[in-house]
């Protein structure tokens, strides 16, 4: 289903025709709301096949950062050139300042070894711009908002081009546009409306109506995830060490 199939359901099962102009076309008037709030509810839920994802950054010669959207939890990075592929380790923000605590344009490049998750929001915030680096002479910016973004530093420096793969936990794509899909509407779609009720309630502060959505919600995500602990435990029968 995609999200004006989503949002007619939704409409139909809540009974506020009133967040949809009409019942003609459903073009949204306060429905899409409710769904996209549901979806990230029912994104930090469980732990299903499709929260994990990754992204890939083409970095450049004396690049130190990247940044990307919609991750919810770092997993993994990684750093491939044409020599191939290798780990990055993490490190504690603290660990990796005091290792490389000079101005960037100080700093040996070379192959990224360390990560760090970034420290992407400033106080007082400053909309449009993230402080990436400060030192008396040096204020290293980035031009975006911190709100809607990640980030990871990595040290040292880039010396060449590199690709940075990033794994971890994300969110689902968001549904804004009516033709919209992603994995909740495509194999759940029940799922999701369901989890759009849930928000609905909560809006209402009917906390038994919550509770019902939650539950009913709960007992079909729980099986998608007991499908996820079977395919991560297959053919592990031994811990390594």
């Amino acid at each position: 289903m995609n999200l004006k199939e989503i949002r007619t359901k939704f409409v139909e099962l809540s009974g506020r025709f009133d967040l949809v102009v009409d019942t003609t076309d459903y073009v949204d008037n306060g429905a899409n709301f409710f769904i996209q709030s549901g979806q990230r509810w029912l994104d930090r839920l469980e732990e299903v096949s499709k929260s994990a994802g990754k992204v890939y950054k083409r970095i450049e010669s004396g690049d130190w950062f990247t940044i990307f959207n919609d991750c919810r939890a770092i997993k993994k990075v990684y750093v491939t050139n044409d020599e191939g592929r290798c780990s990055l380790t993490k490190k504690d923000l603290g660990w990796l300042m005091l290792k490389y605590g000079e101005p960037i344009a100080n700093i040996d490049g070379g192959t990224p070894t360390y990560y760090t998750p970034a420290i992407l929001r400033e106080v007082p915030q400053s909309l449009g711009a993230i402080t990436m680096s400060r030192f008396v002479d040096e204020n290293i910016q980035v031009q975006a908002d911190h709100m809607i973004y990640n980030g990871i530093i990595f040290m040292p420096p880039a010396d060449d081009t590199f690709i940075i793969e990033i794994q971890g936990l994300f969110y689902s794509e968001k549904l804004e546009v009516d033709s919209d899909v992603n994995h909740w509407s495509i194999s759940d779609p029940l799922i999701l409306v369901f989890a759009a009720l849930h928000e609905l309630e909560e809006s209402y502060r009917n906390t038994e109506g919550a509770k019902d959505w939650e539950a009913a919600v709960r007992s079909k995500v729980i099986g998608i995830g007991m499908d996820q602990v079977e395919e991560d435990i297959a053919d592990v029968d031994h811990m390594e060490g």
